[in-house]
């Protein structure tokens, strides 16, 4: 009696998983089996859900796939509760893209990374995820060099995306790699073969003072918010990615500057920009400073807000603007500072503009390493723009 017993219980704990099987209800769709945990030595519940595919065939064809791989890593004496193993190759993408997030966010509460690399490299990896569920991308090893070519390809030509932003794109796909090698998803970076494709020139030319000014008139009946961002790259010029991680605090009427800090500041300088008299009066008309000094300056619709609102914004909104006033498309969002230190330099000369833009020759670089002792130019605060 006592044998049958544990016989019966026994079987059970020989086992190391259990068939996987699809299970579907009205509100979830997801395969189901139990693996070993190797701390409790009991039979464990692992659970992919279905639900990210549409449902019709595009969900059937991946649930098919994931209950036949999944079933081949069994048999093959995987186990998802052992996260060290030497060759984790067969790993669904799905896994490996959560892994990445958890590891970066890591490495920004020890202020190893920086929130703004974070938000990059999210942006970055939730295209290039997207991209490989639409093309059936389901494990880390069919990341080939031929896939990660063919997204990069398809970036540049059918998206017509810029060279540039296609080598932005392999630059971090190389880095998402090659973590990869590191945690033994793949044995090699698929980018390493891929080189960057030549850049050409910018296609970017600044505005004209008539362009300037129909904008200008335009923006102060259809929308002021954004006549501020236009008026802040234009005077301050301050790059879109800074812009858009300012926040309140960072701004001293009494002083009439505008801090970047160091930690959103491309060159990781701390320094002070003049606040040309026309954004002060349009910010003070607007009830800027009315928000708390924690919220960002620019969040949803250019407005104060405690959620920060990605550097597209300006671009999207600014895309539009040039349509509706027929402004040829070389002219960018970022055209407004090439513009705005060419008036710089013809009002108040080369040095206030090199400074007001914060470019520096190495010699004043040593000088100035934190920014501390650097002074705006009292003409930069008053200086009459064509904006």
């Amino acid at each position: 009696m006592n044998s049958k017993s544990k016989t019966s219980l026994n079987f059970e704990e020989l086992l190391n998983w259990t068939y996987p099987r699809r299970v579907k209800t009205p509100t979830s769709d997801y395969v189901t089996f139990k693996a070993k945990d190797p701390e409790t030595g009991k039979l464990k519940e692992k659970r992919y859900s279905l639900l990210k595919w549409r449902e019709g065939e595009e969900r059937e064809v991946m649930a098919s796939q994931l209950l036949a791989n999944v079933l081949s890593r069994l048999q093959q004496n995987w186990n998802p509760f052992i996260p060290d193993m030497e060759d984790r190759s067969s790993t669904l993408l799905d896994d490996v893209v959560s892994d990445f997030k958890e590891a970066i966010l890591a490495e920004v509460r020890k202020k190893i990374k920086k929130e703004k690399t974070k938000v990059d490299y999210f942006s970055r990896l939730k295209m290039f995820h997207k991209w490989a569920k639409e093309h059936h991308i389901v494990l880390i090893k069919h990341c080939t060099e031929g896939v990660v070519d063919n997204y990069l390809q398809g970036n540049l030509v059918i998206k017509g995306n810029s060279a540039r932003t296609r080598n932005n794109n392999r630059t971090f796909l190389s880095a998402f790699f090659g973590w990869c090698v590191k945690r033994h998803y793949l044995k090699s970076n698929p980018c390493k073969s891929i080189e960057n494709v030549r850049e050409g020139k910018k296609l970017r030319s600044p505005l004209s003072p008539a362009e300037l000014t129909r904008l200008k008139e335009y923006l102060l009946k259809t929308d002021k918010h954004f006549l501020l961002a236009v008026m802040m790259q234009y005077y301050t010029l301050i790059r879109p990615k800074e812009l858009s991680y300012l926040k309140l605090r960072d701004f001293s009427i009494k002083h009439q500057t505008v801090i970047v800090p160091e930690d959103i500041s491309k060159n990781h300088r701390e320094e002070p920009v003049a606040l040309n008299d026309n954004i002060i009066r349009l910010m003070i008309e607007l009830h800027i400073f009315d928000s708390p000094d924690g919220y960002f300056l620019f969040g949803k619709d250019f407005r104060p807000s405690r959620e920060y609102a990605n550097e597209r914004i300006f671009r999207e909104r600014w895309s539009t603007i040039r349509e509706e006033l027929h402004i040829p498309h070389n002219r960018k969002f970022y055209s407004l500072k090439d513009s705005g230190i060419i008036d710089l330099i013809a009002a108040e000369g080369a040095v206030n503009a090199r400074d007001q833009a914060r470019h520096t020759s190495i010699a004043v670089t040593n000088l100035y390493t934190k920014g501390g002792g650097k002074m705006v130019h009292e003409e930069t605060k008053h200086f009459k723009g064509n904006l």
